[in-house]
């Protein structure tokens, strides 16, 4: 998120007049607030949290998946007046992962082949049991009945946990460095339980109406950035100790993104 958010406010500082500031460490539960009271303008965000989340619009799943991003474009723009801008590229669900040699030794490729492992632990973040799209739904949809609860913890300790071997299965993001650098398995969502978490700019109506400039500047980013891109930036950051900010510029660069 952070790294969205310079790529955000670096589009906008170098192809507006505006003055961009960032408001670092803000908490998911309060952002809508924030937006709609005005003390942030813009933010990067999920379509499938702001389908489900209860903050927002509290919508089932639909079975046509293709149709959440349109549904959440109408619906927050009518009942909160916030624009969701043209889509980044990056699809940020959940994602069960598994190490290789778990994944070999229990032939696992699926969320479904969890149900023939009971005995695997899973870990989860503090979230993921409570949420609408968390954990009740995903063990029904896929008759998960695990020896042990899911263990929650802080989502910075997910893969230490895999790691230490006081875990089998993560259930992290799908744009996790982690995936890539611990060449772990993701298994697939083959029942279709998650919905889509393609992220874009959320973006007040007032602030567009006063400034239409925003809308065209951040839609130059649209397909730009998809899960593998996110993940060499996240892992720029996590592994290689760069700045946010310096990861977000090398980037924009890369694309051509900085020039008039």
């Amino acid at each position: 998120g952070r790294i969205l958010s310079e790529i955000i406010r670096q589009m906008l500082v170098a192809h507006s007049r505006l003055r961009v500031g960032l408001v670092p460490n803000m908490g998911n539960n309060i952002v809508l607030q924030s937006l709609r009271a005005g003390t942030i303008d813009v933010y990067p965000e999920y379509t499938g949290n702001l389908l489900t989340g209860k903050d927002a619009l509290g919508l089932d799943v639909p079975a046509d998946k293709a149709r959440i991003s349109a549904t959440v474009r109408q619906g927050m723009q009518s009942r909160f007046h916030l624009v969701l801008l043209d889509l980044f590229g990056l699809n940020n669900t959940y994602a069960l992962c598994v190490p290789r040699a778990t994944a070999e030794r229990d032939g696992l490729q699926r969320i479904s082949d969890l149900a023939h492992a009971p005995e695997l632990r899973v870990v989860v973040d503090l979230e993921f049991l409570d949420r609408p799209d968390g954990w009740r739904g995903l063990a029904l949809a896929y008759g998960l009945h695990p020896q042990q609860k899911p263990r929650q913890i802080s989502p910075d300790l997910l893969y230490r946990a895999l790691e230490g071997g006081e875990a089998d299965v993560v259930c992290g993001f799908a744009t996790d460095w982690q995936i890539d650098a611990l060449d772990l398995v993701v298994l697939a969502d083959d029942r279709g339980y998650f919905p889509l978490y393609h992220a874009a700019p959320l973006v007040r109506e007032a602030l567009l109406n006063r400034h239409p400039e925003v809308r065209d500047i951040l839609n130059r980013l649209v397909g730009r950035i998809d899960d593998v891109t996110m993940r060499r930036l996240n892992a720029a950051v996590a592994l290689g100790k760069r700045s946010e900010e310096a990861v977000a510029r090398e980037f924009l660069a890369e694309q051509k993104l900085l020039g008039p």
